[in-house]
């Protein structure tokens, strides 16, 4: 994560306007401790701001009077938390993490799609299917399993720790494709200034919407969560939300978020 700490990321919210700032001193309740183990810009908290995913939780929140207090954890040990009751709620995760974590409760609206691409020279390969890589030197992030799945039968499969070393790898020739998140990977391509040589190429290998969860304690919490979500959607106040998060980039460049929050 570079010289900024978890937390130093996070107060990097309040460099944003005021109308996305979290712990609003409106909200009268406890806040909700929510946790996010996406840590690259659009979708998780950066030194660019709070990301997508966090911001729209804090007005969803913030809509039912409750504010947020957002922490940057390990994925393991986040769900370990909120699974526990130490802390509220963790995302963005795959609608069937309930199934793996019973004392999970998820919000049922979601906040946006993760897609997974192929990232490569344009025009160098075309793309149907996860079959399409089975001749290719492919790298992955470590530990994302549904990617060691379907790509379990290419020529070479490379899992690298990171998703900054990810990029390194394929800058450096060491790959001839990597299989990321298209709106992080786009992200990671413009923060190294390898949009020239590499794009996400189409259509996305897997589509997968991605949820909020919380406590079961705080489970009744969850159905007014989703009505807001769905409040946000219709009234285009999402979609001001990420045009702030997203600065000069149009939300159409990241079709992740565009699926949930462009126009209804």
């Amino acid at each position: 994560m570079g010289e900024m700490s978890r937390r130093a990321l996070l107060r990097s919210a309040s460099l944003l306007p005021a109308a996305l700032s979290w712990g609003s001193a409106r909200a009268a309740a406890a806040p909700l401790r929510i946790n996010t183990h996406t840590a690259l810009w659009p979708l998780g908290p950066s030194e660019r701001g709070p990301g997508a995913f966090l911001a729209l939780v804090e007005a969803a929140a913030k809509a039912i009077g409750r504010s947020v207090e957002a922490e940057l954890l390990p994925a393991e040990r986040s769900l370990r938390l909120v699974s526990a009751g130490v802390d509220h709620g963790d995302g963005p995760r795959i609608e069937q993490m309930d199934q793996l974590y019973p004392d999970l409760h998820r919000v049922p609206e979601p906040l946006l799609d993760y897609r997974f691409v192929a990232f490569a020279p344009p025009g160098s390969l075309a793309i149907d299917d996860w079959r399409s890589l089975a001749g290719s030197q492919v790298a992955i992030v470590r530990g994302w399993k549904i990617l060691e799945r379907n790509l379990a039968d290419s020529a070479s499969l490379q899992a690298i720790r990171t998703p900054e070393l990810l990029f390194e790898h394929l800058a450096r020739d060491r790959a001839e494709v990597a299989v990321f998140e298209e709106s992080m990977g786009i992200g990671l391509l413009e923060e190294r200034g390898l949009t020239r040589r590499f794009a996400p190429l189409q259509p996305p290998l897997a589509i997968r919407p991605m949820f909020l969860f919380l406590h079961s304690d705080l489970g009744a919490l969850a159905e007014p969560l989703a009505v807001e979500l769905r409040r946000l959607k219709r009234s285009g106040e999402g979609a001001e939300i990420l045009r702030e998060v997203l600065g000069e980039r149009p939300l159409s460049d990241f079709p992740g978020l565009a699926s949930n929050w462009g126009a209804m």
